[in-house]
């Protein structure tokens, strides 16, 4: 080097420069040849450490920060790692990282946040890992650990953050064996998550003594045991999760249910946990009643004891929960709300899927019929041990009620609600029948029988689709005729009886809902006529509540097969649609500028008899049903602003025999003549 000044004075010195390796460069260059390349294009150039991407240095140079997550890094983790010596953040999650956890990085011991989750990194947690005095964030959830959880964890004086877990829909770890009492130690922890992995044993109760804990996730695993009162001790806890799960089988088998078996009632004082958010107990197999204690969780905004063994009523106390968004107690089959008017109504207001209490807790509950109060009433089929029972009526201004051996035989009388008790002459429990009776809508009568013990909400579900169809088909007959559906109750009258049930589990193919016709078979000469008797509908849990499903249900039992002369296809193009030539429709569609070229209302049908136009009460648009159909609802032309003529309906017809040779082996179709009439929209 030369300086030189104004003068001409000239100053020399020579000096000699020898470069060496950055001392965190090595162990990077054995990630980046382990991970192929993985961390970035601008690794192993020679630019300083801190322009390679994902890498952060203080300001001595060394690498203090490496976060590489999101980068589809696939290889192992290299062991070199555990030689960078400053390093406090290690982040190579959401990756596709394969091979066992080094042991190596325990050297770290600036390290802060470890965090190697959504990866599929195999094998055992290294009980080294215990030896972090300064860690605060240990994640290895969403990976495919085995083994043990190692209670050296609860070596981890400094540890905020533990995530070992997983979701259902995602998956978890596979991790065994017993949760380490250890834990517990761990007087700084705000967050565990154990979650959804294949733990054994009780939960220890020293988990209490989490002083900062604020979420607690034990759910999806194999536990046993009762829930410790300890966990009371969370003061600070927001959130406590200690479900089941279901896993396997997907959309193309069944999943199984892996729960957490769970021995005993819900501790009350849980109910002590001021700060709690979300407590679920979905799927744990605990028993007994829910403690009114629960109702003290001011801050509590979820709620989920569903599918558990829950018995008694369901506590009033609940209501107090001002800021609560979520509540799921359905498939608690001994749970029941009790008859306090306006917490059933609080109970409605949260879709919750759960029976009313018995008044007679003794008695058998038969069917309960709701009739019109217009009707020639029903009658209810019952056990043979009730042949001879004495009958009572709680109101017989409602309903008259009468024994005929197997029967009994129920007629309406005025408006209300009453209870039809049976006692057995030879003794034994008795047997009660509800009635009610309500205000005929319309002419169209529909009665509905209703399997019990039915949920909150079914009742008035059904009675509102049924009303409903009552004053779209005002003015519509239904012929006289014997119905029979489903063998608990027959009715000879001009009313459509329906029978409704409910199942808490999935329905048949996925449905949340299923309708079925009822029919009876007529042999004449070597034909069969199927008359239809009415019909019956299955709900699960999301079509309880659901006012429109039930409408759409009801349609199909209202629905007509095979109607032929209102809908007509383009044989030429055998495109899937179909054209609506009811005059009404074609008047209007043509209008309001439709081509008058066409033979009528353009409109797609699917299989069966739904058809494909939004808004319609039997739209059922998409999935596999794809293919044109020649069947036609009465809900589909109530909704198009037409009435339909019962009394013109010839039974159904089914072709068999000597008639079905003589046509040439047709297979199954249905022969309806249907007069449409004009009459008002439904609103």
């Amino acid at each position: 080097m030369t300086a030189t000044d104004p003068d001409s004075l000239e100053a020399r010195a020579v000096f000699t420069v020898e470069a060496t390796e950055h001392p965190d460069r090595a162990a990077l260059v054995a990630l980046y040849e382990a991970t192929g390349g993985g961390p970035g294009t601008n690794w192993l150039s020679d630019y300083p450490l801190w322009h390679w991407s994902g890498v952060t240095v203080n300001r001595d140079g060394r690498v203090i920060e490496l976060k590489l997550n999101v980068r589809k890094l696939t290889g192992s983790i290299p062991p070199e790692l555990g030689n960078l010596a400053e390093l406090k953040v290690l982040d190579l999650s959401r990756n596709a990282l394969t091979g066992p956890i080094p042991p190596e990085l325990v050297n770290l011991a600036s390290l802060e946040t470890l965090d190697l989750g959504w990866n599929d990194l195999p094998g055992s947690i290294p009980p080294e890992l215990g030896n972090f005095a300064s860690l605060r964030k240990l994640d290895l959830s969403y990976n495919e650990l085995t083994e043990p959880i190692p209670p050296e964890l609860g070596n981890l004086a400094s540890l905020e953050e533990l995530y070992l877990g997983g979701y259902a829909d995602d998956g978890g770890n596979n991790l065994t064996g017993p949760i380490p009492p250890e834990l517990g130690n761990l007087a700084s922890l705000e967050r565990l998550d154990l979650s959804h992995n294949r733990l054994t044993g009780p939960i220890p109760p020293e988990l209490g003594n989490l002083a900062s804990l604020r979420g607690l996730g034990l759910g999806g695993n194999e536990l046993t045991g009762p829930i410790p009162p300890e966990l009371a001790n969370l003061a600070s806890l927001e959130s406590l999760y200690l479900g089941g799960k279901l896993v396997g089988g997907g959309h193309a088998a069944a999943p199984k249910l892996s729960p957490n078996v769970l021995t005993g009632s819900i501790p009350p004082e849980l109910g002590n946990l001021a700060n709690l958010r979300s407590l679920t107990l979905r799927r744990s197999a605990v028993t007994g009643p829910i403690p009114p204690e629960l109702g003290n969780l001011a801050s509590l905004e979820r709620l989920d004891l569903a599918n558990n063994e829950l018995t008694g009523p369901i506590p009033p106390e609940l209501a107090n929960l001002a800021n609560l968004r979520s509540l799921g107690l359905a498939g608690n089959r001994d749970l029941c709300a009790p008859a306090d008017p306006q917490f059933r109504a609080w109970l409605l207001d949260r879709r919750v899927i759960v029976s009313p209490c018995p008044s007679n807790p003794d008695a058998r509950l038969l069917p309960l019929a709701l009739m019109r109060a217009d009707g020639n009433g029903m009658t209810l089929e019952l056990p043979q041990d009730l042949n001879g029972s004495a009958v009572s009526v709680s109101d017989p201004g409602v309903v008259a009620a009468t024994l005929a051996q197997f029967w009994l035989e129920l007629v309406p009388l005025g408006i209300g609600r009453a209870d039809v008790e049976l006692v057995p002459s030879g003794g034994g429990s008795p047997a009660v029948a509800t009635v009610a009776v309500r205000e005929a809508v319309g002419t169209f009568g529909i009665d509905i029988v209703m399997e019990q013990p039915a949920p909150l909400g079914f009742e008035e579900t059904m009675v509102e689709a049924a009303d409903w169809w009552s004053s779209a088909l005002n003015g519509t007959e239904w012929e006289d005729r014997t119905a029979h559906c489903s063998g608990y109750a027959t009715a000879t009258a001009d009313e459509l009886l329906i029978g409704a049930a409910h199942r808490a589990g999935p329905l048949s193919g996925g449905a949340i809902a299923t309708a079925r016709p009822c029919f009876r078979a007529v042999s004449v000469g070597d034909s069969t006529i199927l008359e239809p008797m009415g019909g019956r509908v299955t709900a699960g849990p999301l079509a309880v509540h659901s006012r429109d499903i039930m409408r759409h249900e009801i349609g199909h039992i209202l629905g007509l097969v095979g109607l032929t002369g209102l809908v007509t296809r383009d044989f030429e193009t055998d495109r899937d649609w179909g054209h609506f030539i009811g005059p009404r429709a074609v008047e209007a569609y043509r209008a309001g500028g439709g081509d008058p070229d066409l033979p009528g209302v353009p409109l797609p049908v699917t299989k069966g008899y739904h058809w494909c136009a939004p808004g319609e009460i039997m739209s059922v648009c998409g999935g596999s049903w794809n293919r044109v159909s020649d069947g036609l609802s009465v809900a589909a032309l109530a909704d198009l602003g037409f009435t339909v003529d019962m009394t013109k309906a010839t039974p159904w017809r089914r072709v068999g025999g000597a008639a079905a040779a003589a046509m040439g082996g047709e297979p199954f179709r249905e022969v309806v003549e249907v007069r449409i009439v004009p009459g008002p929209v439904p609103e």
